[in-house]
């Protein structure tokens, strides 16, 4: 096979962007559910998992976001865990230290599953 066979073989990076809401769920999840964290790097990598929480607490579009297998494994079981925790919780807008809602951290979880969902399964 030659190498302009093989270039159709290769799927092109596909960059991620979040919302500023997104970034901020994101964080909060990983601080709230420091069990997943321990279970993730265990699995994924301390040194991964660490950088794709620095990513968050920056809130940037990074140019290293791109869909992956692992960073959809972990920002997904991160969102997961989030949105059952705050149902769980009853949270409501004054546990929250930003200037989001419950509501908008909610969506914003959503917001990662329906984005990398599909790329864990």
């Amino acid at each position: 096979m030659s190498y302009r066979e093989s270039e159709q073989f290769i799927e092109p990076l596909e960059r991620i962007e979040f919302s500023d809401k997104t970034f901020c769920a994101l964080k909060r999840g990983f601080e709230e559910n420091p069990g997943l964290v321990g279970e993730l790097e265990r699995t994924v990598g301390k040194e991964e998992v660490k950088f794709y929480f620095e990513i968050v607490e920056e809130m940037e579009n990074s140019p290293n976001l791109v869909k992956s297998y692992n960073i959809g494994k972990v920002y997904s079981k991160i969102a997961e865990r989030e949105l059952e925790r705050i149902s769980a919780e009853d949270e409501d807008d004054d546990d929250l230290s930003c200037e989001h809602t419950v509501e908008d951290h909610q969506e914003g979880l959503r917001e990662v599953l329906k984005i990398l969902k599909q790329t864990i399964h």
